[in-house]
């Protein structure tokens, strides 16, 4: 995990290798949890789950066909 602070803002992501490591989610964007001023913005897909095979925070999700954000 790596650990980011600036001020009122925290930033928790997990590294390539770490947590999660399906196909379903974008390794390179696994922003596990974002705060500021200690109010937490996010959490997981499952909220009573621990498993790392599910979304959190701010994943990147892939489409089936194609990138999310330009299906029509």
């Amino acid at each position: 995990m790596i650990g980011l602070t600036r001020g009122h803002i925290k930033l928790n992501i997990e590294k390539p290798q770490q947590g999660y490591i399906g196909s379903r989610f974008d390794w390179t964007g696994k922003v596990i949890q974002l705060w500021w001023k200690g109010i937490p913005f996010c959490t997981s897909e499952l909220f009573d789950s621990h498993s790392d095979q599910q979304g959190k925070g701010f994943f990147n999700e892939f489409g089936i066909d194609q990138p999310m954000g330009t299906m029509k």
